[in-house]
């Protein structure tokens, strides 16, 4: 009889705090939305000077006084990015841009309803480039752990 009860004053707790916490988590994320007003991508804007030039863009909502903090969502995973001219710049769905050919083009960035424009520049592409072994092949045998 006494362990029948301890079992049900156990499973009376773990409900109790199961509860809890997905109220908890509703309640903060009826906050963050409140709060998040609008959007700031980083870098607003790209030069590029060389082939296979990367860049990430960062999407970050800001606080109802336009200012990100540590404590500020990241947004860049739900982005969408579209580029204006896919022969200046290519550019992923998480937001990585890769400078393809010489020009400008404009890489539009959407998160929750809230569109932002970032400018790339391209320079220096050239069509047949040049493979450096320490530009381009180190790294890659270093981050395969070949050093």
């Amino acid at each position: 009889m006494q362990k029948q009860r301890n079992d049900a004053h156990w499973k009376h707790t773990i409900i109790t705090a199961l509860i809890a916490a997905v109220g908890c988590c509703a309640v903060a994320t009826e906050s963050i939305a409140s709060v998040s007003v609008e959007i700031q991508v980083a870098p607003t804007k790209v030069v590029f000077d060389r082939n296979f030039d990367p860049a990430q863009l960062l999407v970050t909502a800001t606080d109802s006084g336009g200012t990100v903090s540590e404590r500020s969502e990241d947004l860049t995973i739900r982005a969408t990015f579209a580029t204006s001219d896919p022969k200046v710049v290519s550019v992923t769905t998480g937001g990585r841009l890769v400078a393809v050919g010489n020009g400008q083009a404009t890489v539009t960035v959407t998160a929750d309803g809230i569109s932002k424009q970032v400018e790339v520049q391209v320079t220096g592409v050239v069509e047949k480039p040049v493979i450096g072994f320490a530009d381009q092949v180190i790294p890659v045998l270093s981050k395969a752990g070949c050093n």
